[in-house]
């Protein structure tokens, strides 16, 4: 999974992200609860003309089709072209991310949304996302990443460590 997922972010190799959607969905389809709509964590236009894509939005594209709920990549916006998470502290990445998102209330106003992701590490992301979603009326979020990362900066400094 982390090699996977590293040549998707940063190899340029798009065509991993269906696979991947596709393993999401293994996940998705024995859940008793149901979205209105899939929302991937958008990256900055700034960076996603960098790596050409938003590695999140295509694994959504794959995952949205296998689980047949509407993508809306069109619900959440990144404002700030904010730092890479990489080796921030819990804290660091909280205040890093912190009205680095707005929404589009029009799209996720009394809707129950699916938050995509790629990696959890600290929970600063998602939990942006979706306080965002909640404050433009979202009726609820549910949070879902392919996978989730152990960060030694959490607990004095390091690299990460993905499980």
């Amino acid at each position: 999974m982390r090699k996977a997922l590293l040549a998707l972010k940063y190899e340029n190799t798009p065509q991993l992200a269906g696979p991947l959607g596709a393993r999401l969905a293994t996940l998705v389809e024995g859940l008793q609860w149901e979205a209105d709509f899939l929302v991937p964590v958008p990256l900055h236009p700034a960076r996603e003309r960098e790596r050409g894509y938003n590695q999140t939005q295509l694994i959504g594209q794959s995952l949205a089709q296998k689980i047949a709920v509407p993508l809306a990549d069109d619900a959440l916006y990144r404002t700030s072209n904010t730092r890479a998470q990489v080796g921030l502290t819990r804290q660091q990445r909280k205040d890093n991310v912190s009205k680095a998102f707005v929404a589009r209330t029009d799209r996720v106003q009394g809707r129950d949304l699916l938050l995509v992701d790629d990696v959890y590490t600290t929970g600063a992301t998602l939990g942006e996302c979706a306080l965002v979603l909640a404050e433009a009326g979202a009726r609820s979020v549910f949070g879902l990443t392919l996978t989730q990362a152990v960060s030694p900066a959490d607990h004095g400094g390091g690299t990460t460590e993905w499980m």
